[in-house]
């Protein structure tokens, strides 16, 4: 009987390196339906971690998908198919050859070769050798490598590093395509735009540890308090009636952002002290701005601002 994974189990994963511990008992699930996205600084541990959970390598803690280990799986190309490292070509085989070797290995035919190809938009460049494509053409060789077994999961480390817009936006249609059929999706990335406008719920590692696990909704609201913006044709009047009504309020050019309130709160107030608005609504922050909050000062090899 073929593995179906269902909801990704990852309990206490956890790997040394000497006496730096890289992953200190990582635990979560990756729900199916759902993509899920694993964020962090640079050298917080998420590499690590997606090779932790498929067995790349060894440490302590499990990841149980549909309730086995990752090696006990019968046909693991099958139930999982993950992307690690786009790099993990030959460059002297075309892409074709390389999606055929490793076919042979996950069990499927020369035809579904032919359609993964297709599906990452590489059918008319299959003859062309790894070691000529450029990094996003790369990635969606990794795809397509990741796809061969009509995979129950998919896990990608990066994969939209090197597409240019069309590519990522198509990589996000495919993904939550993918979700919407029922299957889990665990994707890590460093564009936080993009992750906002993909993911359904948010792991975030930091040093190592697990930081925040939440529905993309609740993470925005719980980590962040929304304000709200309005503008008026006159600023100052609406300053002066926000601050005498108790408000907190931040200048940011023409807009004000009143904290502590709704959107109702601040309406009333103009329309009491007879204030004419321009612009009254809700300013969440964004996926960038919770994520900096939370982990700001833990990226292993940030910079320093030039004075």
């Amino acid at each position: 009987m073929q593995d179906v994974p269902t909801t990704v189990e990852v309990r206490g994963l956890t790997k040394r390196y000497g006496d730096k511990t890289a992953v200190d008992a990582a635990s979560f699930d990756i729900v199916p339906g759902v993509v899920t996205g694993l964020l962090g600084p640079n050298g917080a541990g998420k590499s690590t971690l997606m090779q932790l959970m498929v067995g790349l390598t060894d440490g302590e803690g499990q990841t149980l998908f549909g309730g086995r280990p990752y090696r006990q799986l019968e046909s693991p190309g099958r139930a999982v198919g993950a992307l690690l490292d786009a790099n993990c070509t030959h460059p002297k085989r075309s892409a074709r050859n390389h999606l055929r070797m490793l076919a042979a290995g996950v069990g499927v035919s020369r035809a579904r070769v032919e359609e993964v190809l297709a599906i990452v938009g590489l059918d008319t460049v299959g003859d062309k050798k790894a070691g000529e494509f450029s990094l996003g053409m790369r990635q969606r060789l990794g795809l397509a490598s990741a796809l061969l077994g009509d995979p129950h999961m998919l896990m990608l480390d990066e994969p939209a590093n090197g597409l240019d817009p069309q590519g990522v936006a198509w990589l996000r249609q495919f993904l939550r395509s993918f979700a919407a059929s029922g299957r889990p999706v665990l994707v890590s990335s460093h564009l936080l735009a993009e992750m906002q406008m993909l993911v359904d719920h948010v792991v975030v590692i930091a040093k190592g540890r697990i930081v925040a696990d939440d529905p993309m909704d609740t993470f925005l609201t719980r980590h962040t308090a929304a304000s709200v913006r309005v503008c008026a044709a006159h600023r100052d009047p609406l300053l002066h009636a926000l601050q005498r009504a108790g408000y907190t309020v931040e200048v940011s050019g023409d807009a004000l952002y009143v904290a502590g309130t709704d959107s109702a709160g601040v309406g009333q107030t103009a329309f009491d002290a007879g204030i004419a608005l321009t612009e009254l609504g809700i300013e969440q922050a964004s996926l960038e701005d919770v994520f900096l909050e939370l982990t700001g000062g833990q990226d292993e090899y940030a910079g320093r601002q030039v004075a």
